[in-house]
């Protein structure tokens, strides 16, 4: 009766041991797979995580447009400038 309650036991330990280890690999992919991708900072420092990170994020391959341009939208009511283009240079679908 002792010999069968030890081998309960241990088959209990080792389904404890293994569900330990599982669920602390899948709980560090997934903090690292988030880091990663930068989105905790984002979920911590909000855009400013981006805006003001000047290393990773910039507008260097960003060029001046030349001439003069109009944009007219409203301000006042942002659902009447639904459908209205902002800028075209013909190279989008």
């Amino acid at each position: 009766m002792r010999e069968q309650y030890k081998r309960q036991v241990i088959k209990l330990e080792n389904k404890t041991k293994k569900k330990v280890i599982i669920s602390s690999i899948i709980i560090f992919s997934t903090l690292l797979t988030l880091w990663l991708t930068g989105l905790i900072g984002l979920w911590t420092e909000g855009i400013s995580y981006i805006a003001n990170n000047t290393k990773k994020f910039s507008d260097e391959k960003g060029y001046i447009l030349k001439g003069e341009y109009l944009i007219s939208i409203d301000l006042s009511d942002l659902d009447s400038n639904i459908g209205k283009e902002l800028y075209n240079d013909g190279t989008q679908a």
